[in-house]
C-alpha cells in the first residue's frame, strides 16, 4: 500500500466521521428547536421550589414545553417563571398552571385544560397554583389519625360504662318487676270475683225490692262490667308482654356490651401498638426528608438538580438508540470483511472504483 492510498483512506474516514457527528448533533442535540418560533408565557407563583431552567411543562401528561427562565418578582413578591411552549399547543384562556412536586423533589408545571373558546395570547401573565408539601400532608394525616383513635378509645370506654349500668339496673329491678306482675294478676282475679259477687247481690236486691226500673239499671250496670274487666285484663297482659320484651332487650344489650368490656384491655393495647407503628413511620419519613435535604448527598443532588436526571435520561435513550443501530453496522462489517477475504485487491483504489460481485475470479 502506497502513502498516497493511505492518505486517501484517512481523509475518507475523517469525512465520514464528520458527517456522522453532524447528523448526531442535529438529531440528539435538539438544534432544530432553536430555529423554531416559540409560544412564550409567564406564570407568577408565591413560591416555586425545585423549578429551574429546563423544568418540563405538560398538559394532560404530555410535555408541551419547558421553563425558559426563573426570576424574583420585585413588584408583587414571589417568583416569575418564563415558559417556552411549543407553538403547536395553544392554551385556552381559562387554563390553570399547577406546580407539582414529588417526594424526591422533582418539580414540573402541569396545565389544567380550560373550556373557553378564546386562546391565550403570547406573553400573557398567569397566576399559578403553588404545590402542597407531601411531608405536611403526612404530618396532618398522622394528627387526624391520632385524634380519631383517641375518640374511638373514649367511645369504647363509654360503651363499657353503659354495659355496666344496664347490668346493674337489671340485677337490681328484675325481682321487683316480677313481683309487680304477680300482684297485678292477683288483683285482677280478686276484681273479677268482686264483680260477680256484686252482680249476685244486685240481683237479690232487685228481686227483694221488685222495682222494674231499678232492675233494668242494675242489669245495664252488670252488663257493662264484663267488658271493663276484659279491657283491664288486656291492659295487664300488654304490660306483661312489654316487660318481657324489655327484659329480652336488656339481655341483648348485656350480651353486646360484655365482649366490649372483656376485650377493652386488648383493644387498648392494639391501639397503643398501632400508634407506636405510626410514630415509627413518621420518624422514618422525617429521616428520609432529612437525607433528601442534604445537598452533598447522592439523593440530595438527584432531587435538587433536575439537569442531572435529564442527562441520565438522555444518556440512557442515546445508549439504547446506539445499541439498536449497532446491529446493522455489525452486519455490514461482516459482509465487508467477507468480501475483503474473498477479493483482497478491493482494498486498493482500483477496487473501490470498480465494483465486484464478491466471488473470486477464475485465473
Amino acid at each position: 500500500m502506497s502513502e498516497q492510498q493511505m492518505q486517501f483512506r484517512v481523509g475518507l474516514l475523517a469525512i465520514v466521521a464528520f458527517c456522522l457527528a453532524s447528523v448526531m448533533a442535529v438529531k440528539f442535540g435538539d438544534l432544530v428547536s432553536l430555529l423554531e418560533e416559540r409560544y412564550p408565557l409567564a406564570v407568577h407563583f408565591d413560591h416555586a421550589p425545585g423549578v429551574f431552567t429546563g423544568t418540563p411543562v405538560s398538559k394532560n401528561g404530555i410535555v408541551i414545553g419547558e421553563v425558559a427562565a426563573v426570576a424574583f418578582d420585585e413588584k408583587r413578591g414571589g417568583v416569575l417563571v418564563a415558559l417556552s411552549i411549543d407553538p403547536r399547543y395553544r392554551l385556552r384562556a381559562d387554563a390553570e398552571p399547577h406546580l407539582s412536586r414529588s417526594l424526591l423533589g422533582d418539580s414540573s408545571i402541569e396545565f389544567v385544560p380550560g373550556v373557553a373558546n378564546v386562546q391565550l395570547e403570547p406573553g400573557t401573565l398567569l397566576e399559578g397554583v403553588a404545590p402542597t408539601d407531601p411531608m405536611k400532608v403526612v404530618e396532618n394525616l398522622s394528627g387526624r389519625l391520632d385524634r380519631t383513635l383517641d375518640g374511638f378509645d373514649a367511645t369504647t370506654a363509654q360503651w363499657a360504662e353503659v354495659g355496666r349500668n344496664v347490668n346493674g339496673v337489671l340485677g337490681q329491678n328484675r325481682d321487683e318487676l316480677n313481683v309487680a306482675i304477680a300482684q297485678a294478676s292477683v288483683a285482677l282475679q280478686e276484681t273479677a270475683r268482686s264483680m260477680q259477687s256484686l252482680r249476685q247481690t244486685a240481683d237479690s236486691a232487685a228481686a227483694l225490692v221488685g222495682d222494674p226500673e231499678l232492675k233494668r239499671n242494675l242489669n245495664r250496670t252488670m252488663a257493662a262490667l264484663p267488658p271493663l274487666v276484659e279491657e283491664t285484663r288486656t291492659a295487664i297482659a300488654a304490660t306483661r308482654s312489654a316487660v318481657v320484651r324489655a327484659d329480652a332487650t336488656l339481655a341483648n344489650v348485656e350480651g353486646f356490651t360484655r365482649p366490649l368490656a372483656s376485650k377493652g384491655v386488648s383493644v387498648a393495647n392494639r391501639l397503643d401498638v398501632t400508634l407506636a407503628n405510626f410514630e415509627q413511620i413518621s420518624t422514618d419519613l422525617s429521616d428520609l426528608s432529612t437525607m433528601l435535604k442534604k445537598e452533598d448527598g447522592s439523593l440530595g443532588k438527584l432531587a435538587s438538580d433536575p439537569s442531572l436526571y435529564r442527562n441520565l435520561d438522555a444518556g440512557a435513550e442515546n445508549l439504547n438508540l446506539l445499541l439498536s443501530n449497532l446491529g446493522p453496522v455489525l452486519r455490514d462489517l461482516r459482509v465487508f470483511s467477507d468480501k475483503i477475504a474473498r477479493n483482497p485487491e478491493l482494498i486498493g483504489v482500483r477496487g473501490a472504483l470498480r465494483g465486484s460481485d464478491g466471488q473470486k475470479a477464475v485465473r
